[in-house]
């Protein structure tokens, strides 16, 4: 006699499938919103690169005055190259090329290099961490996390900017905080993965927003 199939099996790839509509980055059932969402990337982040530049400046030459660690300039070499970089990348794409056949996959070219920032300020927690003095690494967790946190909702209309953006860094910051070994800083760490999740979820809340606005 055959047994019936277990009711969870059937299920999961409903789970499956409800959860990538939540979170995965996938084509607008319209084309134009994906070439909209293209454009205004493009338009709406061109000078962004130099409010991040004043806010790293003020981040690494508040480390290298206060603890001397010769890592702020090697951070301050790759933030602000990257930083550059992308300036002229804005500056050099066209968003009224940007055709509907082939919108969803600008989009997602576009967003994909949010990645670049990301790791920058991830790598910050490693190349100038302030062992042993709390009241630095605090000022560390405040830069970082409100950096992050700040810019993902910035970017809360282009969701997979916000999660390559915002995911290196609260997990960097968030690894170092758990690796230092004393209380607060592990604690601060478990805090850290804590406002990863919720900001992913209320971005994904403001994109879906911003999106039907837009339809």
């Amino acid at each position: 006699m055959r047994l019936p199939m277990p009711e969870a099996s059937a299920a999961s790839p409903g789970t499956l499938a409800a959860l990538r509509q939540v979170w995965a980055d996938t084509p607008h059932s319209n084309p134009l919103v994906d070439q909209t969402l293209a454009r205004t990337y493009i338009l709406d982040t061109r000078d962004t690169p130099f409010s991040a530049a004043f806010t790293a400046a003020i981040f690494w030459i508040a480390f290298l005055v206060l603890t001397g660690d010769k890592g702020t300039l090697v951070w301050a070499v790759l933030v602000h190259g990257m930083q550059l970089h992308m300036y002229l990348h804005l500056h050099r794409e066209q968003p009224e090329s940007y055709s509907v056949e082939q919108a969803f996959e600008t989009r997602r070219r576009l967003e994909t290099r949010m990645l670049f920032p990301g790791v920058v300020w991830a790598l910050a927690p490693w190349l100038f961490f302030p062992s042993g003095s709390l009241p630095l690494i605090l000022l560390m967790y405040f830069f970082v996390s409100t950096m992050t946190s700040a810019s993902a909702a910035a970017l809360a209309q282009w969701w997979r900017s916000a999660v390559l953006f915002a995911v290196p860094g609260y997990l960097s910051l968030s690894a170092r905080l758990l690796l230092e070994g004393d209380t607060l800083p592990t604690l601060m760490g478990c805090l850290a993965l804590w406002q990863l999740i919720a900001t992913l979820h209320h971005t994904r809340k403001q994109n879906r927003l911003l999106v039907r606005s837009i339809e």
